[in-house]
């Protein structure tokens, strides 16, 4: 008789715990992409700084001034 009940009480658990996950399965909200402007010189210069600092961004090749890294030649640029 115990063992009838600590199973049908398995069961039972097993069941809620199976909605509640499925539930939150469903639930989940997607994440957002926001557009990154890359038009400033940080993206677009000959030479650019890796961390893509505001304000970065070179002709010659050089230091970030805001994060002290090397530029990178820029193979987009044009």
């Amino acid at each position: 008789m115990k063992q009838s009940i600590y199973l049908i009480l398995i069961f039972v658990f097993i069941q809620l715990a199976f909605i509640n996950c499925k539930h939150k399965v469903e639930t989940q909200e997607k994440p957002v992409m926001e557009k990154v402007d890359t038009s400033g010189p940080e993206y677009s210069s000959m030479y650019i700084c890796p961390m893509h600092c505001e304000g970065s961004g070179s002709d010659k090749p050089g230091i970030c001034p805001v994060c002290e890294m090397d530029y990178e030649l820029n193979e987009g640029s044009k």
